[in-house]
């Protein structure tokens, strides 16, 4: 019997291929919701690659910036020690003077302080004298006096 010729059979053959065509819609919808959900994944994969290389830009950014800052500090660090190196300089050149001044100051003092014995000593002479001074031997010991009071002052000062 053939197939149109016997409705029973013609409505078998409807069914199965409905349902072969329902099964091909079912299958081609899961096909189609999980190449969607493949894609739908792959778009998150990606947005979050996206962020990590953000991220690594930023970072390589901030790097560069930084070898920047160091560069530049290391080139004021080099200038700052030979700007140092002239300054130890001149403070050994200023002690070198300062040493030599002072042993000038110390002879100075030293001559000073033996002026200073010599009037003293003949201050002293001066008075010794029993008798009472003369014009002159006043004269003298004031000047005498004078002298000691302005070496003093230049000892003190």
């Amino acid at each position: 019997m053939d197939r149109v010729g016997n409705p029973a059979t013609g409505r078998r053959s409807l069914r199965a291929s409905l349902l072969a065509c329902t099964l091909l819609a079912l299958g081609s919808g899961c096909t189609i919701a999980r190449l969607q959900q493949e894609a739908a994944g792959d778009e998150q994969r990606v947005r979050e690659k996206e962020a990590a290389l953000q991220a690594e830009q930023r970072r390589s950014n901030d790097l560069t910036r930084q070898k920047d800052e160091l560069a530049a500090d290391l080139s004021t660090r080099e200038l700052t020690l030979a700007e140092l190196n002239e300054k130890i300089e001149q403070l050994r050149l200023a002690n070198a003077r300062r040493s030599e001044e002072n042993t000038q100051a110390r002879q100075e003092r030293e001559r000073l302080v033996e002026d200073l014995r010599q009037l003293s000593a003949q201050l002293a002479q001066l008075r010794k004298s029993p008798e009472d001074p003369s014009p002159g031997q006043r004269q003298r010991i004031e000047f005498l006096r004078r002298q000691i009071r302005d070496q003093l002052d230049l000892l003190l000062h």
